[in-house]
């Protein structure tokens, strides 16, 4: 189930693919929600 949520956030923008050591990088800056 988290992979699944980490696909679609990445589909979403929210967050980087996936780097070579398997960390990804957030792209949305802290306090901007999206409701």
């Amino acid at each position: 189930r988290a992979a699944r949520l980490l696909e679609q956030m990445e589909q979403s923008g929210l967050v980087s693919t996936m780097q070579s050591n398997g960390n990804r990088e957030i792209l949305v800056p802290a306090g901007n929600t999206t409701e």
